[in-house]
């Protein structure tokens, strides 16, 4: 019986890291998504924490790039794992490296916690905008509190990137 579970723990394991791998960088590729509609994303997480006022616990927010299974066009999503309005959209300060701010509308989810850009030229702009650039700061005012400001390191981003349109069209 114990083999039969260890047997039954390597595949799961096996089939787990085949679907999902983890980089040295914090970088993820995930081709194994809950979410219906996603094909496939890259994501990684902040280095920093943002505080909730709902919640003592300090959160790091979520980077991602996806899919969606009929459209290879990628989007991108950020999931502050906190409110930040219950407005349809709300503008979010994009800063990479030492460059100024720049203040771009995104949709929110029905939480009030994910702000996503679909597929667009803005995005597409942006994407370019950030290829071989290091850092990428963004910053959120969330209704009725203090801005909040988060870090993603985006050194590796055009590789992951890469990696990400491959698994968008196959």
């Amino acid at each position: 019986m114990k083999l039969l579970i260890s047997i039954i723990s390597s595949i799961i394991a096996l089939f787990h890291l085949s679907n999902t791998f983890s980089q040295e960088n914090g970088w993820m590729v995930n081709s194994d998504i809950a979410d219906a509609d996603v094909l496939a994303e890259i994501i990684t997480t902040s280095k920093i924490s943002i505080s909730n006022y709902n919640n003592p616990e300090n959160i790091y927010p979520e980077l991602s790039f996806f899919c969606e299974k009929n459209n290879s066009e990628i989007s991108l999503k950020i999931n502050w794992k906190r409110f930040i309005s219950s407005f349809r959209n709300t503008e979010i300060g994009i800063k990479a490296d030492n460059n100024e701010i720049n203040w771009m509308k995104f949709n929110l989810d029905k939480s009030g916690e994910i702000t996503y850009l679909k597929s667009s030229k803005k995005l597409n702009n942006l994407i370019d905008n950030l290829s071989n650039k290091k850092l990428l700061i963004l910053e959120a005012e969330p209704y009725s509190e203090p801005s909040i400001t988060v870090d993603f390191d985006i050194t590796e981003l055009k590789k992951y990137l890469n990696e990400l349109s491959i698994l968008c069209i196959t």
